[in-house]
Parts: structure tokens; sequence; C-alpha cells
């Protein structure tokens, strides 16, 4: 199965409530450049992708310190990511290396400036009931979103996808270390802490994957 204990992470129930449809551009945050503004709900940040240390190769290659330069030819609603991810070793044990093969994800910050290192701060999500996006991934590969709270890079609040289709989240739904069955959901305090929004491929520990999947409609819930 696909369990991940490293800095993103799976089980929980597949929830896909609108098939393929969306938004309307109008109520969806924008991507110019690789970077989002959206005053209605506070938010400004870049997008990135990011990566385990040894399995994983993706495209474009970014990490979070780019100030939305991997994505800078990204305009309107959809963000991309391709690549490959090798089978996650286990011992005889069933005892997995999820520290250093975790997968790949797409990301925004939700509260960072668009300037040179410019440091990623707090945005509050309690004002809101969750969040909606549409999700491309016609290969079926082992998808989660995630919640990354600020300031803890051990702590994140998940909930598992597989499909493509539009799904529409409440907060309540998204749990700590979801992958875990019985955890709790995301308190209040954590969620008006975060840091980023973010979508991550799960590898497998019976065989090697590619995948090709992209993010877009994202917007938040009154």
């Amino acid at each position: 199965g696909t369990e991940n204990t490293g800095g993103t992470e799976n089980t929980g129930g597949l929830e896909n409530t609108g098939g393929t449809g969306g938004s309307t551009p109008s109520e969806v945050i924008q991507v110019e450049y690789g970077y989002s503004t959206d005053p209605a709900h506070d938010v400004k940040g870049s997008w990135y992708n990011f990566h385990d240390p040894l399995g994983t190769d993706v495209a474009p290659e970014c990490d979070e310190g780019m100030d939305g330069i991997c994505y800078g030819d990204v305009v309107g609603t959809k963000v991309c990511m391709t690549g490959s991810s090798e089978q996650v070793p286990c011992d005889e044990y069933d005892e997995c290396d999820y520290d250093d093969y975790w997968g790949a994800g797409i990301a925004l910050n939700l509260n960072q400036a668009n300037e040179e290192n410019a440091p990623e701060e707090a945005w509050d999500g309690t004002r809101f009931g969750g969040v909606e996006f549409d999700v491309d991934n016609p290969w079926g590969t082992g998808f989660r979103v995630l919640l990354k709270v600020l300031g803890d890079d051990e702590l994140t609040y998940c909930y598992d996808i597989t499909d493509s289709g539009t799904y529409t989240l409440r907060w309540s739904q998204f749990r700590l270390d979801c992958w875990s069955s019985g955890n709790p959901s995301i308190p209040s305090a954590d969620l008006g802490n975060l840091q980023s929004i973010a979508w991550q491929i799960t590898p497998s520990t019976i065989e090697d994957i590619d995948f090709n999947v992209c993010v877009s409609n994202v917007r938040f819930l009154d």
C-alpha cells in the first residue's frame, strides 16, 4: 500500500463530488506567471513543486524557494507536473523507506509576497469552510491533498483522492496523518496558521510509476 512518513504524506475515503465540472473563472484562484493573488480570500503566493530526495523525478523541476520561477510561464487556473517515482524499497519485515521515497507534489503558498526570498507567512483558514478544486489524474496514481502548518515540518493534515474530477472538501475532512485511521481533524489553531495547500503523488510499494497530473480551479468555500 501507499503509506508515508516523510515530509508529505494515505488512507481515507475517496470523495469526488462533482465529476469534471468546476467553479466559474470569476470564483477561482488565478495564476499569473506562477504567482496567485486572491484579495477576496487574502491569498497571495507562489506555485511550486517538490519531491523526495531519492525516488522521484519531476518536470518542471523547482522548489519552494524559487518564488514562482519554475511555473513562470503559467497563466490561467491550471498547474501541472509530470514525472516518475521508483518503487518504495521495503525489507523482509515490510519496513519501507518512506523517508527517502515519498513522491512529489504541487503546492501553493497561501501568504507570501511576490518578491525574491520573501518568507512564508501564516494564512487564516478559519474564515472559510473548506476548499474546492479540479484534478486531472488520467493514470489513476495515488494522490492526496495536504494542508501544511507554518513552522512545523512534521505537522500535516491530508485527505486521499485518486480519480480525476471536482472535489469539494470541508476542513473537517482533513485529518492528521490521514494514512493512519482514527486520527483527529485539523483543529482551529492549526487551521488559522496554514502555510500552504499541496497535492501529492504517493509512490507504490510494488512497482515504479509514472504520473501526469494537473490541479485547477482552486477556490475556498464560504
